[in-house]
């Protein structure tokens, strides 16, 4: 991951917080479209295939468990 590619990721985070701890919903539709947008610069940043290997990573660190659709 390149330096600037670092930078996105933080400032994703970041959003991912500012969005969860928001109350007000049409401030948390700006950080959803902001997010968004992020998210999609740093996918093609990176290319696809690397960015959905660092998503899988994160979230086996992290322990977190993806609901399947049956």
């Amino acid at each position: 991951m390149t330096e600037k590619q670092r930078c996105l990721f933080s400032e994703i985070l970041i959003l991912h917080l500012e969005f969860s701890l928001e109350q007000d919903g049409i401030k948390k539709w700006d950080l959803v479209k902001e997010l968004r947008k992020k998210k999609i610069k740093l996918r093609r940043s990176m290319g696809v295939e690397a960015y959905e290997r660092l998503l899988v990573k994160g979230r086996e660190a992290y322990g977190i468990k993806i609901k399947k659709k049956v």
